[in-house]
């Protein structure tokens, strides 16, 4: 069976759709997707370190040139006290006789201790039929115990000593003495013991700042036994100072105070 045929109004339809959307449609060229590149990786290596500042040494202080105006303390007599300066330069201890062969001093010719006295090596022991009068000394001395506050004497009392009392004299150049005494029970028997005798003022008509001589013993006229030995007589400035060492010291260190705030 033939298919009926199509009417001519329906074709002619059919046709002009056909064109109108030929006509408005727009042709898009194809194009190929473009290819994806994966990069490789990279191979990296460690981070490299900072490099550390190369160490540096501490620059050295220039050289200074001394400055010819700081000195010492200097002592002009026009401006520093002696008496000031005298307790500044004195010593804590000076030490009049070690009672060494090699020190000054010797029996004195008309004592009662000729021939009766040991040499040790640093000591002297008084024995036989040496009695109490003075009879070890030195002449020929120029010192100067002026500054010195106290006076300390080593020895000991030996087996048959009866002197009760010691004494320790000193005379000046012009033949002016002043003595020292002290107990002798203060010294122990068979052992050396040191004794301080504070310096409470030398007398007005003696001059300690040149003594020229010292002797010690029994200060008697020698009918009395005397058995001791002794070891050291020295100096020194560890009693307790007069009210006049105080006031030197004193002015001493605000003259030192002084003179350094002007260095500043």
């Amino acid at each position: 069976m033939r298919p009926a045929p199509v009417p001519a109004a329906l074709r002619a339809l059919s046709l002009a759709l056909l064109v109108a959307t030929t006509a408005s449609a727009q042709l898009i060229p194809w194009t190929e997707p473009p290819t994806v590149v994966t990069p490789a990786p990279v191979a990296t290596s460690a981070p490299t370190p900072a490099l550390a500042a190369p160490a540096t040494k501490p620059k050295a202080k220039a050289a200074t040139t001394p400055d010819p105006t700081d000195t010492a303390l200097p002592l002009p007599p026009s401006s520093t006290d002696s008496s000031i300066w005298s307790v500044l330069s004195t010593p804590s201890v000076f030490v009049l006789t070690s009672f060494a062969a090699s020190d000054p001093g010797a029996v004195r010719a008309d004592s009662s201790w000729v021939g009766q006295v040991t040499q040790n090596t640093s000591s002297i022991t008084v024995a036989g039929t040496a009695a109490d009068d003075n009879g070890w000394g030195a002449t020929g001395l120029a010192l100067n115990a002026a500054t010195f506050t106290s006076l300390s004497i080593t020895a000991q009392r030996n087996v048959g000593n009866e002197t009760p009392t010691l004494f320790l004299q000193f005379e000046d150049r012009n033949s002016l003495t002043k003595v020292y005494s002290i107990n002798t029970s203060l010294f122990a028997f068979g052992t050396l013991t040191t004794v301080q005798i504070p310096l409470t003022g030398w007398t007005v008509d003696f001059g300690p700042s040149d003594i020229a001589a010292w002797n010690i013993g029994g200060g008697s006229v020698g009918t009395i036994p005397f058995r001791m030995s002794f070891d050291e007589i020295s100096f020194g400035t560890s009693a307790i100072p007069e009210p006049s060492t105080y006031a030197a010291l004193l002015g001493a260190l605000a003259l030192l105070g002084a003179t350094l705030r002007r260095r500043r």
